[in-house]
């Protein structure tokens, strides 16, 4: 695509506060709902109230895929069409999902096959979608990992993207129209690769890349209709029409306008926003890899700590410890080898022959 110049669409691929900092409540959602359920399972239940608001966490995720889909367009939407900017987009999406998951995967992996008793070791697993989050009709040995099945799948769509704007765009048209009809039509069967592709969930990434086409064309004075429209759009949906099959692609869309109206405020809203916030939402990758082996773990100590043996201090515990390790995965491992990768790729440039 070509460069924009006009200052309502020349917005490129910088960080945005008021999106970290909606990735951040997202991670804090998940975990949440994660921790709810370890803490009943070891601990003790949580009340009911609670427990209405924990599990509304987990739509933390369709938050993400939403996210994802803005994310990548926005990024790439300026690159030109060819080999370099594929090459650099493939590098990128791949040291950024591997790097950070695999070492967590295999020692996952690793305490299923060196504790057989271990919580999840017995249930069924397969090597090649845990390693290479690929589709297959086994689960990821890590249980979160089957987000990043749909994120791997997304982002080899979006390779269409460097060779032809209009037949990628033709592309997901289709791919949104053959999700809604098997969603209608009620229809499951079929190969692990055309179960994961027909998901009603992937329409969120395609709501992603609706939110990045709008903020590249709107003003910046719609920005707070559309945060107030999801909003209410959101809030309609968890209090009132919760459902998980096609309505919760209400929750999606308004995830999508919210994401959008965020962006397009982002230099009024990141005064208002706790540097925290930020910097947690620059760790929720990491947050969100490293909490669920960690909180059955915490949940599990917990449960014979007599200072913890109660439904408030397992579940803080149990949160305060997944923030802190994440945080710390992230600032000590995470962002220093993703930093290598973009050095050593630099480095790789700047040492090619001259032709």
């Amino acid at each position: 695509m070509h460069q924009h110049t006009s200052p309502a669409r020349d917005r490129g691929a910088g960080v945005l506060c008021s999106l970290q900092a909606g990735r951040a409540i997202a991670a804090f959602g998940v975990m949440m709902s994660h921790a709810a359920l370890a803490t009943e399972a070891f601990v003790a239940p949580l009340p009911d109230w609670l427990k209405t608001i924990v599990d509304r966490g987990m739509f933390g995720v369709d938050f993400f895929f939403v996210l994802s889909g803005f994310i990548i367009l926005n990024a790439h939407f300026d690159d030109i069409a060819g080999l370099g900017a594929l090459k650099s987009y493939v590098v990128k999406r791949l040291s950024r999902i591997y790097m950070p998951y695999l070492p967590i995967c295999l020692l996952v992996i690793a305490g299923y096959l060196l504790l057989p008793g271990l919580s999840g070791s017995q249930r069924e697993w397969g090597w090649l979608t845990s390693l290479l989050l690929v589709p297959t009709s086994l689960s990821p040995a890590l249980p979160v990992a089957w987000t990043l099945v749909y994120e791997m799948l997304f982002y080899s769509i979006f390779l269409v993207f460097f060779f032809d704007r209009r037949t990628f765009v033709a592309a997901v048209l289709i791919w949104a129209g053959a999700i809604v009809v098997q969603a209608i039509m009620g229809t499951t069967a079929g190969s692990p690769l055309i179960v994961t592709l027909l998901n009603p969930i992937n329409l969120d990434f395609i709501f992603g890349l609706g939110a990045a086409f709008g903020y590249r064309l709107l003003q910046k004075r719609r920005g707070n209709m559309l945060i107030a429209a999801g909003l209410a759009i959101v809030l309609l949906f968890l209090c009132v029409l919760m459902d998980d099959g096609l309505m919760r692609l209400l929750f999606g869309a308004g995830a999508s306008l919210i994401v959008m109206g965020g962006a397009l405020e982002d230099t009024r809203l990141r005064r208002l926003i706790p540097p925290v916030l930020v910097k947690l939402g620059d760790a929720s990758y990491a947050i969100y890899l490293t909490h669920n082996p960690l909180i059955s773990l915490t949940s599990r100590l917990a449960g014979r700590v007599p200072l913890l043996q109660n439904w408030p201090a397992a579940f803080a515990f149990s949160l305060g410890c997944g923030l802190v390790v994440g945080s710390a995965y992230h600032y000590l491992f995470e962002r220093p080898a993703l930093a290598a990768v973009r050095r050593y790729g630099r480095l790789r440039l700047d040492t090619r022959p001259q032709r």
